[in-house]
């Protein structure tokens, strides 16, 4: 087992070795670098004149076009001066092949001809005209500049330049096919540097071989070209394959977006004589590196991950969360603090919960108390007064009274002050002032009396029993008829919370060592987890009618035999009531299986079992 001092030195050692590969590898990075930079600077600087250079070259053809085009629409010029005006624009404009105005879906309206030039290379008018009608652009947006290849012969190299005019209320298109070999005079020809010109979507418009712009080499594919149509700044660098070489390439786009410059070269190029010596640099260098950068890796992961967990986990603990847990899977130090934190969390979630449960039985305990004092006061302050009212009612209603009105009266007032007594009862039960007769009682017995005053009425309400009852049961120490009041009070609910009454209610009882319980669950619709703690507090219901005092009133009678009380259950998927109390007399060979059920798990019933369903009765 090595220790964290000697992975610590190990890690140094590697790191040393890795930052002398990073020198190395640097330097060999840099004198490329430096190589690439100052060919990247000329070509780029040269790529940005050879764009302003054509910008001011389209420019000038198009405002000869506009210039053309006005002495075309002056209506004070007859057709020979017009004609003149044609030659004499032509021996000026010498690039300019033709020049055509047309309507926005393309259809011609006047075109003019370089005859002169077309003459010169040997091309035919008619040639020239099926060329340029088949190359035709339409449907210009307003403001927009088309520019495309249009070559017809390597004699007569040549592209055609659009863009919309507005003559008085209408749209039009002003075309002209130009000569390119001044655009070829700025892409030019360098050794092992192909430099050409693309249109916005990057289609060929010059290039330094003839061929490629006769046949309209398609260049979109090219990445260069394609990071030029996709970018938006002026200019743009990058590296790539192309053909299985290793490539540079940069693109300078023109201000008004119209074309772009696009230069590319092997990167052997820029390297020069520098490659054999990078080469063996570089590959010395990157075998040191990857080795160390494995080996440092790893350690480094070995000794920081385990930290860096316990980190994130003490953060949870300090946030309260104590349900945390990490996998010790070292023996060494940091393996033993793992465990130790285990250990730790451990011991904190138990405690946790010990306390809140503490806290819950104390507070619950504290509110019940409040409630039996509160209760026995007002029952010593109201009972009194109100039975004496019910007495001198009682006394008048059996006189002849003739007021009706009074009569009416009388009868509400006997009416509200017995449900006032009928309430002063309750508090009576659930303040223990109606004593308990304590005696050896068999729970069994207690819930087949009840069944036997309840059952009925259950089944007629389509409530199917099913009842399992553990036998032998030992016996508790308790009063009967308070047992079967809550028996009564937790059936009747159970047959609330079940839709139009029709559900199954379950009963069971079953023995552990120490405790008798017992389970009443339903198929109701359940109650919300955030009132569990709430629903054994007098006066509170959620039912929309009663007072809220029968589970207050059950409570106070458990815990007057020494029981508990408590309930599981989930919206939506019934509710379960667990009472136990404690075995006043062992039997022999009892079920153990209390345990389970206070431990959330599902118990393996025995003893009788029967079912009573509403079909059958």
């Amino acid at each position: 087992m090595l220790s964290i001092r000697l992975k610590l030195l190990l890690t140094l050692l590697f790191l040393v070795t890795l930052t002398v590969s990073v020198v190395a590898t640097i330097m060999g990075i840099r004198m490329r670098e430096d190589r690439s930079d100052h060919l990247f600077a000329m070509t780029s600087s040269a790529a940005h004149q050879k764009a302003k250079a054509a910008d001011v070259l389209l420019e000038s053809y198009k405002q000869q076009m506009d210039l053309f085009l006005m002495s075309l629409l002056d209506e004070t010029l007859d057709e020979i001066k017009k004609d003149a005006l044609r030659k004499r624009f032509f021996s000026h404009s010498k690039d300019i092949l033709s020049v055509t105005l047309s309507d926005r879906d393309g259809n011609e309206q006047v075109t003019v001809y370089n005859e002169d030039k077309l003459h010169e290379v040997g091309i035919e008018k008619t040639d020239f005209l099926k060329n340029r009608r088949r190359e035709t652009v339409r449907f210009i947006k307003e403001g927009e500049i088309i520019l495309r290849n249009s070559t017809l012969s390597l004699a007569l190299p040549s592209f055609t330049m659009a863009y919309q005019v507005k003559i008085g209320t209408d749209r039009h298109v002003l075309s002209a096919d130009i000569h390119l070999h001044k655009l070829l005079g700025l892409v030019g020809t360098k050794e092992n540097i192909e430099t050409f010109l693309v249109d916005a979507q990057g289609m060929l418009i010059a290039h330094s071989v003839m061929e490629y712009i006769l046949k309209g080499q398609d260049f979109s594919d090219e990445p260069v070209v394609r990071a030029y149509r996709e970018g938006r700044g002026l200019s743009g660098l990058l590296e790539y394959d192309r053909s299985g070489v290793p490539y540079l390439g940069l693109y300078a786009r023109s201000e008004r977006g119209l074309f772009g410059v696009v230069v590319q070269t092997p990167k052997t190029v820029s390297y020069g004589g520098t490659v054999p010596l990078i080469r063996t640099l570089l590959m010395a260098s990157f075998g040191l590196l990857i080795f160390s950068l494995f080996i440092g890796f790893v350690w480094s992961m070995r000794i920081t991950r385990p930290i860096q967990s316990l980190i994130e986990m003490t953060s949870l603990v300090s946030s309260g969360d104590f349900d945390v847990h990490l996998h010790p899977r070292r023996k060494d130090e940091i393996g033993l603090l793992v465990a130790s934190f285990n250990g730790m969390t451990s011991q904190l979630k138990m405690r946790e919960e010990k306390l809140r449960s503490a806290q819950s039985v104390l507070l619950r305990s504290e509110r019940m108390a409040a409630f039996e004092q509160l209760a026995a006061d007002v029952v010593n302050e109201v009972k009194n007064p109100v039975e004496g009212i019910l007495v001198h009612v009682r006394l008048a209603l059996q006189k002849d009274v003739e007021d009706g009105l009074l009569k009416t009266g009388l009868v509400m007032i006997e009416r509200e002050a017995k449900a006032c007594e009928d309430i002063i009862g309750k508090l009576i039960k659930f303040a223990s002032q109606e004593p308990i007769e304590f005696s050896p009682v068999d729970l069994n017995q207690v819930v087949d009396d009840t069944l036997s005053l309840m059952g009925h009425v259950l089944v007629n309400h389509g409530t199917i029993i099913e009842k399992t009852l553990a036998h032998p049961l030992g016996k508790i120490n308790g009063d009967r008829n308070h047992l079967m009041q809550v028996l009564m009070n937790l059936m009747v609910n159970a047959q609330q919370a079940m839709a139009d009454g029709g559900g199954m209610l379950k009963i069971v009882t079953l023995q552990s060592e120490d405790n008798v319980g017992l389970l009443i669950s339903d198929t109701g619709n359940g109650i919300p987890k955030e009132i569990h703690q709430k629903i054994f507090e007098p006066f509170f219901t959620t039912k929309p009618v009663g007072k809220g005092m029968g589970l207050a009133v059950a409570y106070g009678i458990i815990k007057g035999h020494g029981g508990h009380i408590r309930v599981e259950s989930k919206e939506g998927e019934g509710t379960t009531f667990i009472l136990t109390f404690p075995v006043l007399e062992e039997v022999e060979e009892a079920p153990k299986i209390l345990e389970a059920t206070l431990s959330h798990e599902t118990p393996e019933y025995g003893g009788e079992s029967n079912r009573s369903d509403p079909k059958n009765t």
